[in-house]
């Protein structure tokens, strides 16, 4: 990657922004990545509608389709708690500092830096870049207020990552 001059900004964050951001994470992580799950919780409820149908045993019908409906319960709660931990986070505004190093974050609740070599994934959405440092921890940077420059380079850094990953 070519040589990046330090940038300075301060980002508002809104709760539409932190919504979208944990919407897009569980609709990629939960559902497009474990269609699996939901394929096993699909037939499951169908042989509990089966048995139904047809006399079997009831008692075993009814725990078949709780365990179809644990998935669904399952994540709903947990997007319910991110984004409620999400929004507590990121209630007002955070001073970003962009460099060759990573991304550090200044906020009334506290400083972190997150270095470029932690960084796993790079998501764009509409709204917001969305940097993860593990498959389940990641923090939304909004777009509105963020530089050109520092919005080209996070993409940037996304494809050369999507690249990586395919070698």
């Amino acid at each position: 990657m070519a040589a990046f001059e330090t940038q300075r900004f301060t980002l508002s964050y809104d709760d539409g922004v932190v919504k979208d951001a944990v919407r897009t994470f569980i609709m990629r992580r939960a559902f497009a990545e474990q269609r699996m799950m939901w394929v096993m919780a699909a037939l499951i409820a169908a042989f509990s509608v089966y048995l139904f149908g047809t006399g079997g045993n009831d008692i075993f019908a009814v725990v078949l389709l709780l365990l179809a409906v644990a998935p669904f319960i399952c994540v709903f709660a947990f997007q319910r708690m991110l984004i409620t931990r999400t929004l507590k986070r990121h209630r007002r505004t955070a001073d970003i500092t962009v460099d060759a190093d990573g991304i550090a974050v200044v906020s009334e609740i506290g400083e972190g830096q997150m270095f470029w070599r932690d960084v796993t994934e790079i998501w764009e959405l509409p709204n917001a870049f969305m940097v993860f440092t593990d498959t389940t921890v990641f923090d939304t940077f909004p777009k509105d207020g963020m530089p050109d420059v520092v919005q080209a380079y996070l993409r940037a850094r996304a494809a050369q990552m999507v690249v990586g990953q395919k070698a």
